[in-house]
């Protein structure tokens, strides 16, 4: 091969360098000379529409047209909140429809509902109310004032060993107190057999012993049957009754039989003394 001089060599460097700057300025002529030309159609992208809001409603559009010197206002433009909620009342009333159908509305889908808030701050302390009225209970006053009956006798000498011995009537005045009844007096007993013997003294509540809370009664027991041996006593029997309605009642002390089937005795009630029956009416708490 021919060996090449230096002066060929600077010749293609420069002569590259030239072909080089020709390609790079070609298009900027051509973009030159079609700009340059006015009979050319421009074609430029169109702005895109303007939306101007009244409130808090997209009600106007404003359409520039770059070919046109005009603006052309677009009134009445379907609300698309409106457009869904009326879609979604047609599917509720005519089956068939389905909601995917139904436009969203600007805010996007419904969503997922929230959780429970805290529990609020405590209101205030309400008004004190009035003082209401109770027939049944017993006020502070009533404690000072008790209701109290007393029957008494002198020299009674009741001889019978089964019956009534003394009966004594008593107002009640609340349904919600208690009767505390007592008696006071001299006893005797004496056994007719030659076996033990045995007498019970007991209250009556209307015909009925009290069962709240226990019967009150109190009784003489004789282990040895003597001829001789005739017991007398002064005895106090106390208790009290709950749940005896108001008005009146009538207490009777009443002599009979002990429990377990022990023969009777004779007996003696109020023998050559006084002898009472006390009846109070107590408050219960």
């Amino acid at each position: 091969m021919a060996k090449l001089t230096p002066f060929f060599l600077l010749f293609l460097v420069t002569l590259n360098l030239l072909i080089s700057k020709g390609v790079a300025e070609g298009p900027q002529e051509v973009n030159e000379q079609v700009s340059g030309n006015d009979d050319d159609i421009i074609f430029e992208p169109l702005p895109s529409p303007l939306l101007s809001e009244k409130g808090d409603k997209e009600s106007i559009i404003i359409i520039e047209d770059s070919n046109v010197n005009e603006t052309t206002e677009v009134d009445d433009v379907p609300d698309v909140n409106q457009e869904y909620t009326r879609c979604m009342e047609t599917i509720i009333q005519h089956e068939g429809y389905e909601e995917e159908l139904c436009p969203y509305n600007r805010y996007g889908a419904p969503g997922i509902p929230g959780l429970h808030g805290l529990p609020g701050i405590p209101g205030l302390p309400g008004r004190k109310g009035d003082a209401g009225d109770c027939e049944d209970c017993v006020q502070d006053d009533d404690m000072y004032v008790p209701n109290m009956k007393q029957c008494a006798w002198n020299m009674y000498n009741f001889a019978l060993s089964v019956g009534p011995v003394q009966t004594c009537s008593f107002i009640k005045k609340k349904k919600s107190t208690v009767l505390m009844v007592e008696w006071h007096g001299a006893t005797r007993l004496k056994c007719s057999q030659t076996e033990s013997c045995c007498s019970r003294w007991y209250f009556l509540f209307d015909g009925t012993e009290c069962l709240d809370p226990q019967p009150i009664d109190a009784i003489i027991f004789l282990s040895t049957a003597d001829e001789v041996l005739n017991f007398y006593k002064t005895m106090s029997i106390v208790g009290s009754c709950r749940g005896l309605s108001a008005g009146v009642h009538d207490v009777t002390l009443w002599v009979g039989e002990c429990n377990g089937g022990y023969e009777r005795g004779l007996v003696r009630t109020g023998w050559n003394s006084s002898s009472r029956i006390i009846i109070r009416e107590l408050p219960y708490h």
